[in-house]
């Protein structure tokens, strides 16, 4: 069906993943991208993150550390970042 190259029902259905993973081990969006990558973990998960971890770390290469959030976000999409955005990994 055409429905899977609408750009708003695969940020739907993306969004629905990541904070699925989110839900399973909260803490960390970093463990959250290597759940959407490969659900059940593994190296291939370990592989991903550590992709995401080298492309976050080009963007953003003194990261602030801040406490984690207590729970999920309520809507994950946005149409342009926010300029003040930056990526954080407690403890790590």
């Amino acid at each position: 069906t055409w429905d899977a190259f609408d750009p708003y029902t695969n940020l739907n259905a993306a969004a629905t993943i990541l904070r699925e993973c989110w839900a399973r081990k909260p803490g960390s969006w970093l463990d959250a991208a290597g759940c959407y990558h490969h659900p059940a973990g593994g190296q291939p998960a370990a592989r991903y993150r550590a992709i995401v971890r080298g492309h976050l770390a080009k963007i953003s290469p003194a990261p602030r550390i801040s406490a984690p959030a207590a729970e999920a976000p309520r809507s994950v999409a946005a149409l342009t970042p926010d300029p003040g955005f930056v990526w954080t990994e407690p403890g790590r």
